[in-house]
């Protein structure tokens, strides 16, 4: 079994990011919104990820994000890092930057932009576990990303010792069940579409991540 410091589990919010009417991200509202969800009583919060338009954040406002977290909620919540980056090499330059921060787990989409066959996604994730200073999550997206991550590549990418949960944002309940009744041990497929968080909790999902909880979080927790 898989096992770390601090367990994947619970209600775990998408925080949105804050911009100002220049562009500029707003570290103080976005200060006030991850102390809404801290307060609300959530387990995490999923940084930088598709809710929080992830691939547009640059890496700078990414770290001073995380910052901002640390900051304010302490050792409150666990803090999962989201790099959206297209490539292998940029999501390895923010790997290291993320080395010596409060994260607990860092997730990263697979590559975008060019078709990926499963092999090319294979590699892109071996290559990040390999290198990432905390345990790593596969993140499928493919309405975004446009390269799927198939069942048998996670059930053979879960053979990696750093390679410990997917968050699954794909809408296919199916291949998510297939996937959360076939590895039982100790890797944590969490939900990652709103409309599907209570069959996914009632089949077994260890987590969820939610992007409309940044609105009421209250009935998620």
């Amino acid at each position: 079994m898989k096992t770390t410091q601090r367990p994947i589990e619970g209600i775990i919010p998408a925080p949105i990011s804050v911009f100002d009417e220049n562009r500029s991200f707003d570290y103080d509202g976005f200060a006030r919104q991850i102390e809404y969800l801290v307060e609300g009583g959530v387990n995490g919060v999923f940084l930088t990820g598709t809710t929080a338009e992830g691939a547009y954040v640059t890496m700078d406002e990414r770290l001073k994000a995380v910052e901002t977290v640390e900051r304010v909620a302490g050792t409150r919540v666990t803090i999962y890092a989201v790099i959206a980056r297209a490539g292998t090499h940029q999501t390895l330059e923010e790997l290291k930057m993320l080395a010596g921060t409060a994260v607990s787990y860092v997730a990263s989409v697979t590559p975008y932009y060019m078709p990926t066959d499963q092999a090319g996604i294979m590699t892109h994730y071996r290559t990040l576990a390999d290198e990432s200073p905390v345990p790593f999550l596969l993140y499928n997206i493919p309405q975004n990303t446009h390269n799927p991550i198939q069942i048998d590549t996670v059930l053979e990418l879960s053979k990696h010792t750093n390679i410990v949960g997917i968050k699954d944002s794909s809408g296919d309940f199916k291949g998510y069940t297939h996937g959360v009744l076939t590895l039982r041990n100790g890797f944590a497929w969490i939900q990652g579409e709103d409309l599907l968080d209570a069959p996914s909790f009632a089949l077994g999902a260890p987590a969820i991540v939610t992007g409309l909880g940044n609105v009421e979080i209250a009935p998620y927790v």
